[in-house]
Formats: structure tokens, sequence, C-alpha cells
């Protein structure tokens, strides 16, 4: 509904009006800017008409993920109802969409981690058989856009999530903060946790449970373990080894997820400082890191070759902009990486990517169950621009 007004709209009258003007604008620059201030005009009318829908209009939410099967029976199911009423047995062609709603069971798999395509910024979707933790919910880049109702909620509900259990926000910045309000409207949490610096008004989280990012805290989801690892405390900032206080990025909440022998890190944007205190506080030793979402986008402040050296990810993630002014990740920090063998991936190039540990066959459970505890299921790992590839890129 919406692009059957903007389309045309814009084609027809904002995009000619600015071309005339630039035409215009060596004869008369009077003129141009009249012609550009109808433009202009254009634009502000065409809000007027968006924000009168409301934000949450025009998606399908389902009690099980979206899937080619799913749009398929409910696209007969809505041909069906639209059959003349004396047609008693139209009824049937909702029977199939029934029995997926109804029948219909999760795919099951270990864990499945998601990392947004959100331009610059973050938003990590953690996924188990029966519960969802998002990570961060990306930027409110307008009045009109916010990640957190734009991108996050949609891809949600397309998962066949009605709630979130958990919303963690690890800092303050607006990148990974500034979609929560508009995401909280549409897709509310059973539980949130902030970090120290993150001070949201109370009409916001009025009636939520609310807990502050504290080293230690650790909760579990069936066979997945969930560790905060930093800050240190929820009232006192880390401090660097000149004493200074640690706030901002640094302060940012860290998490560590286990399921099995695979161990997923979870940094928000922290920088040198951070990545030293947790070095030297030794809550970082064990197992090698399978996945690692890049601490500040691939920032060259953070990743440092301490840090790296001790992780030594199989892979990495940035989640940044395309071409984005920061230019993240920073070349040396992606060649740092790659030196240790680890395959690195990027939101601006591959979209959103997911890598989802698959639960190993029943069979090989029940030969070997004490063994098969500790070990993994295979990786799956799949790009959003990977299955949507176009025949002629």
């Amino acid at each position: 509904m919406v692009n059957l007004v903007a389309v045309p709209w814009v084609s027809l009258v904002t995009v000619p009006s600015v071309l005339l003007g630039c035409l215009l604008l060596p004869f008369s620059s009077n003129t141009a800017e009249a012609i550009w201030k109808l433009s202009d005009w254009s634009v502000g009318l065409l809000w007027k008409f968006l924000y009168l829908l409301p934000s949450d209009q025009g998606f399908l939410v389902s009690p099980v993920g979206a899937s080619g099967l799913v749009l398929l029976a409910a696209l007969l199911s809505g041909l069906c109802l639209m059959l003349p009423r004396r047609l008693s047995t139209k009824w049937l062609g909702v029977l199939p969409l029934a029995l997926l709603l109804l029948f219909s069971e999760r795919p099951k798999f270990g864990l499945r981690v998601t990392v947004l395509d959100v331009g610059q910024g973050l938003a990590v979707v953690v996924e188990t058989n029966q519960q969802s933790l998002l990570y961060d919910t990306g930027a409110q880049f307008s009045p009109a856009f916010s990640v957190g109702s734009g991108i996050v909620a949609p891809f949600l509900w397309q998962r066949g999530w009605s709630s979130i259990n958990t919303t963690l926000i690890s800092h303050e910045d607006g990148d990974h903060s500034g979609g929560f309000a508009a995401l909280q409207q549409v897709l509310p949490s059973d539980q949130i946790i902030t970090g120290p610096g993150v001070n949201y008004p109370d009409t916001l989280l009025q009636g939520q449970n609310v807990e502050i990012c504290r080293a230690g805290a650790q909760w579990r989801w069936g066979e997945v373990l969930f560790e905060i690892l930093s800050p240190a405390s929820a009232a006192d900032s880390i401090a660097d080894r000149s004493g200074a206080k640690i706030s901002g990025n640094d302060s940012s909440c860290v998490v560590r997820i286990r399921w099995r022998d695979i161990q997923v890190l979870l940094p928000g944007d922290i920088e040198s400082a951070a990545e030293y205190q947790l070095l030297d506080s030794g809550r970082l030793a064990g197992l090698p890191v399978d996945l690692l979402v890049a601490p500040h986008h691939g920032s060259k402040t953070s990743s440092t070759p301490r840090f790296v050296q001790q992780l030594r990810p199989k892979y990495v993630v940035f989640s940044a902009g395309y071409k984005h002014q920061f230019g993240h990740p920073h070349p040396s920090v992606t060649n740092r990486y790659t030196t240790l063998g680890s395959r690195t991936w990027n939101t601006a190039e591959q979209g959103a990517i997911t890598f989802e540990w698959l639960l190993n066959g029943e069979l090989n459970r029940e030969l070997n169950r004490e063994l098969n505890e500790k070990l993994s299921g295979e990786l799956k790992i799949t790009t959003a621009r990977g299955q949507n590839q176009r025949w002629w890129r």
C-alpha cells in the first residue's frame, strides 16, 4: 500500500523537480531554488502520509517460522476464502495452513547465532530450540526508521518468535542501543540486561524485569550456558593500567556463550584497555573461540595482538556499514585475524550471517552418550546474499 503511493509520487514529482532545478540552475538560481522547494515540499508531504500508518502494519506474524511452504499455504487459503460464498467447500483451502500452524515444530538445532546486517551498528540474535536472546538493537536512523522495528522485529517474526526472552544492550552508543525503544513497542522482551552506562526513560522500562550487566552473572538454557565476563561490576568502572576509569565503549557488556565444546564471544565495543583487563583477569582462559563478533566493528583501537592471539577464533564477523566513513574493519585488524588462520566475514559484504550448530544424530548419541555430550554438531553457515544470489552477479 505504501509503495502504491510513494513510488509514483517520488517518480513523478520529487525526482523530476530535483532534476529540473539542476538544469535551470545555470540560467536562474532563483527559479531553481523555487523548484527545489517544490521537491522539499513533496518529500515532507510524503512523510506526513507515512506517519499516519502504524509502524507494525504489513507484517505477518506466525507461530511458526516463515518458509516457502507456509507462504504457499497462506496464499492458497487467501485465494480460497475469496471464492463465492455459495461454494461451501472453499474452507478446505484453509486446511493446509491450519495443519502447518498446529503441528509444525521448530527445527531442532543446538545453537544458532545470526549477526544481522544493520549498517554501522550491531544486532545479534542468539537462538536455542526454545529461547531467544538479542544482543544490541542497532540504531535509530530517523523518527521514521529504526533498526529495532524495521529490521530486528521482522527477522524474529520470520523466525516464528512472538516475543524475546532476553534483550541485552551492551552499552549506550546509539548504534547499539538506539533501536531498543521502537523494538519494545512491537516486540517486547521478557528480560532486559543493560550495560552500566545505558539509561532509558522509566516509561519505556515500566513493568520490565531489568538487570545491570556485571561480570560473574550466568544462566543456562538447556545445554547452552551464558556468562557475562565484563564489566567488573555494576557500580564500578574498569580501570586501565594507569588507574583511569573506563566508560563508554570499554564498559560494554561482554558475553560468552557455550554449547558443548563450542564457544561464542560477543564483546560489544570494547577497546584495548578492556581487552587487557579481560586477559589479565583470566576470564578468557579455556578453549579457543569458535565464533567472535569483532570488537568495535573491527576498529584499529580494538583487537589488540595479544587479544587475538589468546582467542585464536575460527570465525570472525565484522558488523559494519558498507563503505562507511569510519572505514571498518581496519585492514590491519583484518590481517591480524587472517594471519592466525581465522575466516572473516563482513555484514557489509555478505549481509546477515547465520552460524547454526546442528544436533548430532540420535544413533551416535546412543552409541556413545558420554562422549557425544562433549562434542558439537555439524556447523552450517549461511549468508543472506549467498541465499539470494542474483544471476547477474
